[in-house]
């Protein structure tokens, strides 16, 4: 998911691992926070592997909801659990309201359990008499079920079902398994987990399975057995479900015990404490031995160690004298600390106890990848690396331990690894020699014939871009110049599915396949391409029809011109400015909004990266020239040259609003430059039509105006008529008719737009823009709703597409309205509210009283706290509900600044500066409150009133505050300006220059010249100074 799909989504369903990456970003905490109930399914999996991972999330979520006072729930699924109350201390679960327990009598069909002990110790006739006793028990329970003709197709009534089959055939067997076409159904223990397919018997055949992790067959977990002894029993149908457990003799008293009395959940933390602990440090959660010892305690390991001591290795006697295991956890976090230390993961003080982030470290936990891959790295990544060693580096990850070669595939594995470029060093009886084949085999888009490998692929695949995004930047942050182009190719190779010494141009899926394989065969340089014209490209490929569709596509593709200019700073430093100028044709279908690279900058031998960055060029700068000034280091003795490189990282997104004519939403918070899309929208209709004709409608009348006057200073150089609608239809109807861009509330187009059939400038608008959508929810929402509705029925009627731009505040659901206006999940764009150009840090207070105006004046004292807490000396704008309250609002903070004995708190000038402002108001109270630093604003003011008050703040908003030294200098200047005849005041407030003042403005000559000339006689003219 990207951010975009993450806000815009209600529920998400993943696995832990997936939104433990997410939230253990710091940056994805924006769209996380929204999140407001967390369900966890199969929470028994704390017993599993992948426990640690369920242990450290419920930590983290319980630490964010103390330190944000935020409230997630929590709900937890599970097995039947012995020890379900620790794991409901561990949810923090309230026993009495919160905490359900259904044991076995709970089942809605009982289950009948055997269990049959095979004493054979030889493993050929173990397997044998394993044969004959499924085989007798399937007889006994499959033959019950069935009628003639499915006794006599008994033999032919198996299916086999497991995670190498295609999902069709799957599927296909699920469906006639549940319709009862299958009597027999062999499977391995996927079916349990992903599947709900109830049997009325449930046989496990053999208990026995082989762990690459450990080299050796184990018993299967207690789980595992639970899941599949589950699928026993359907309520529909059965009175009773049947399990048999068929195992040897050894371990028939385990299971017995294990599935009867049922042995407690345990956690295994402790195996992966390295990994999660690291994941804190970088999210800035743990920043010493202390947080991470306070961590632990959220965890589930602590509350099993405080309940079973002795199974954690923890005596009696430290458990009596260190009750709440302090020690302990610390002597955990001290172990886990050093591992990581080791690795360069983070650095740790032992004498502090304090962590420090490393980049390494950083890698590790955005790209989640273990303590063990990273100490692989560190051991096999060398700067000389070839890409055979680079693949062997990858395959030997530790996240691909459990991957094994397995029979029937060798023969498979055997025929890719000839067709792979690449050579590999490994037999393929080596599990990293067929992660590397199956790697090779994606890069070059072969097609397996078996469905053996297919699992196994689509694990490589998924790993694979994250994994070499990770020893990309390892190998970046260590300087290494060779190695790290080797690895950013291999990232884009895995991204674009093809090797690097393939034609560029299939890149570019739209070009016929026939096309790219002639102008490999030319064996014809791709850098010159860019010398030929279309006509020559035809004629290179014989081809005449293609040459400007591919000369169009040759220059696409991102190519910059680079200029640098450098200046010794010091002995040993160098300051570069790079000037980066975009030489290529922007397609938005191909490049997106912005295109990224790195600007690499390498020594004399090509070998060490002296200085690198991250430059993002954006589609609306793609024309202009870019400057970057960065330093670097000069060593001894001199080299004689660094070189610099631009290479491309990656392609995004395609930019809506200019670049298509697709109908658009955009919800972002006010000042966010909302307005501006809007402008685009026009710029692109008059692209498309010169005649066009655009409708812009907000639902406040001052907004109108505001926008009339701004659009009406930069459109009329353009020749462009903008007008604005006064409610008098004879009047709007003759505005209408000659308008280009037509300005309009909600209610005026209403009224004009609803004989829209007899009106033919009504039709011929191109271009439909509605400002404030998210208002559609308000007292005026219907007429806003109305008039969109018609709009895109007019659109329909007369088969000509009218264009709707949706500006709105951010919206939960955005999604709805987008789809209401016929805007494509493409074209919706809704940002989260702290998305904006100047951050916005927000404090919410509750008031929790019914009463109206007892709330609003309660909340008096709050607002004035406020004001001096986060902004004494700078403007403040409070937003209140009513005309009336911004009155009482006013006199209630000059009567809380009166009790502070500093009445004229917010007046940042004297009464006597701001009495000609308020000579020009008309209301009592307005001038009472304007006088001590107060003003307001309400549709009841007069034009001039609002004038003055907008005046009076802006003047504060940029810091133009009137002080008596800097009042007295302007009073005395415009008094000898005055008094030399180079101006007129009048009013006391008004100023307007005179001829003598305008030619001395023209010639530069000091005003009190033009005073001396001006009193008769001789006129002296000196230069003024």
């Amino acid at each position: 998911l990207c951010k975009e799909e993450i806000n815009a989504t209600q529920i998400i369903v993943c696995t832990p691992e997936k939104w433990d990456i997410i939230t253990r970003k710091g940056g994805e905490r924006t769209y996380t926070q929204l999140v407001r109930l967390i369900i966890l399914d199969e929470i028994h999996l704390l017993h599993d592997d992948r426990g640690p991972v369920l242990e450290a999330l419920v930590a983290r979520t319980i630490r964010n909801i103390e330190m944000t006072q935020e409230d997630v729930r929590l709900v937890g699924l599970s097995a039947t659990l012995p020890n379900y109350e620790d794991v409901a201390t561990f949810l923090r679960v309230e026993p009495t309201k919160g905490l359900f327990y259904f044991d076995n009598s709970f089942r809605p069909v009982p289950l009948e359990q055997t269990y049959v002990g095979i004493t054979e110790k030889k493993a050929i006739k173990r397997f044998q008499i394993m044969n004959e006793i499924v085989y007798e028990k399937i007889m006994e329970h499959a033959g019950k079920n069935q009628n003639l003709e499915l006794k006599d197709l008994l033999p032919y009534g198996f299916a086999i079902h497991h995670a190498g089959m295609t999902r069709v055939d799957r599927t296909l067997v699920e469906d006639l398994f549940a319709d009862k076409h299958i009597q027999v159904l062999v499977s391995t223990a996927t079916l349990a987990w992903g599947v709900n397919l109830p049997a009325h018997t449930v046989i496990i055949k053999g208990t026995q399975i082989y762990s690459p992790e450990k080299g050796r067959w184990t018993e299967l977990g207690a789980l595992d057995i639970l899941q599949m002894l589950g699928r026993a029993g359907r309520p529909q149908y059965d009175t009773k479900g049947e399990g048999i457990l068929i195992t040897s003799h050894g371990e028939l008293q385990y299971y017995l015990s294990l599935l009867n009395q049922q042995l407690p959940i345990e956690s295994q933390m402790v195996a992966r404490l390295p990994d999660m602990l690291n994941a804190e440090i970088v999210l800035g959660n743990v920043q010493n031995a202390k947080d991470a010892v306070n961590w632990l305690g959220y965890t589930y390991l602590y509350i099993r160690m405080l309940r079973s001591p002795n199974l954690y290795g923890i005596s009696h006697d430290d458990m009596k004298g260190d009750p709440l295991l302090d020690q302990r956890r610390l002597d955990l976090v001290h172990t886990a600390a050093l591992m990581l230390d080791k690795n360069s993961l983070v650095k740790y003080d032992k004498k502090t106890g304090n962590f420090q982030v490393t980049e390494l470290g950083r890698i590790a936990s955005h790209y989640y990848i273990t303590n063990d891959t990273i100490q692989t790295y560190k051991q096999l990544l060398k700067p000389t690396l070839s890409e055979i060693e680079l693949f062997r580096v990858f395959s030997l990850s530790s996240e691909f331990k459990n991957i094994t070669v397995r029979e029937e595939e060798k023969l498979e594995l055997q025929k890719l690894l000839e067709r792979v470029p690449i050579p590999v060093k490994e037999s393929i009886e080596e599990p990293s020699a067929k992660i590397n084949v199956l790697l090779q085999a994606f890069i070059s888009q072969l097609k397996l014939e078996g469905f053996a490998l297919m699992a196994d692929m689509v694990y490589v695949t998924q790993s694979a871009g994250r994994l070499m995004r990770a020893i990309f930047e390892i190998v970046l942050n260590l300087g290494w110049a060779q190695l790290t182009d080797k690895t950013l190719n291999l990232c884009k190779m895995i991204d674009k599915r093809m090797w690097q010494s393939m034609c560029p141009l299939r890149q570019f899926r739209k070009l016929p396949e026939e096309v790219v394989k002639k102008i490999e065969k030319k064996n014809f340089p791709f850098e010159r391409l860019y010398d030929l014209n279309h006509n020559e490209i035809g004629e290179l490929i014989r081809m005449p029809k293609m040459g400007k569709t591919i000369h169009k596509y040759v220059h696409l593709f991102p190519k910059l011109e680079l200029s640098v200019h450098l200046q010794p700073i010091t002995r040993s430093t160098l300051k570069v400015e790079l000037t980066i100028t975009p030489d290529f044709q922007w397609d938005e279908k191909v490049h997106g909004s912005s295109e990224a690279f790195w600007i690499l900058v390498e020594d004399v031998d090509s070998e060490v990266i002296l200085h690198h960055e991250y430059f993002l060029l954006k589609a609306k700068y793609a024309q202009d020239e870019h400057l970057i000034t960065f330093f670097v280091p000069v060593f001894e003795p001199l080299p004689p040259q660094y070189f610099i490189r631009v290479v491309s990282d990656r392609w995004l997104l395609f930019n809506t609003v200019y670049n298509s004519d697709e109908n658009v939403f955009v919800g972002a918070p006010t000042g966010s430059g909302k307005t501006i899309c809007a402008e685009f929208a026009i710029l692109r209709m008059l692209l498309q039509n010169v005649e066009g004709r655009c409708v812009y409608i907000t639902p406040m009348e001052a907004l109108a105006e505001q926008i009339f006057l701004d659009w009406y200073e930069k459109f009329q150089e353009r020749l462009l008529k903008v007008v604005l609608l006064t409610g008098e239809t004879s009047t709007d109807l003759k505005l209408l008719g000659k308008g280009n861009i037509i300005i309009s509330t909600p209610e005026k187009w209403d009224i004009l737009s609803r004989r829209w059939k007899q009106r033919k400038n009504v039709q011929n608008v191109n271009l439909f823009i509605v400002d404030e959508v998210h208002l559609i929810g308000g007292e005026n929402g219907p007429v806003l709703e109305v008039i969109c509705s018609r709009m895109r029925y007019i659109s329909s009627q007369i088969e000509r597409p009218i264009r709707i731009v949706a500006l709105s505040s951010s919206l939960s659901n955005a999604k709805d309205v987008a789809h209401w206006l016929g805007c494509s999940a493409t074209a919706t764009f809704n940002f989260h509210p702290n998305v904006r150009p100047v951050p916005l840090e927000l404090h919410i207070q509750g008031f929790n009283i019914s009463h109206t105006q007892t709330r609003l004046l309660s909340m008096a004292k709050p607002v004035y706290h406020a004001i001096m807490k986060h902004s004494p000396k700078k403007p403040v704008i409070v937003f209140v509900p009513s005309r009336k309250q911004t009155r009482l609002t006013a006199i209630d903070i000059l009567t809380t600044c009166a009790s502070d004995v500093q009445r004229h708190r917010f007046l940042h000038c004297t009464e006597k500066d701001v009495a000609p402002y308020v000579d020009k108001l008309n209301d009592n109270t307005l001038k009472e409150t304007v006088v001590n630093g107060v003003g307001y604003l309400h549709e009841g003011l007069t034009s001039m009133e609002r004038r003055v008050v907008e005046q009076l703040f802006s003047s504060g908003v940029s810091h133009r505050h009137l002080s008596d030294h800097l009042s007295e200098l302007v009073e005395q200047t415009l008094s000898d300006l005055e008094q030399s005849k180079c101006i007129s005041v009048e009013d006391e407030m008004d100023v307007a220059p005179l001829n003598l003042g305008m030619i001395a403005a023209y010639y530069y000559i000091n005003y009190t010249t033009i005073g001396n000339g001006s009193g008769g006689g001789v006129v002296s003219l000196s230069l003024g100074v």
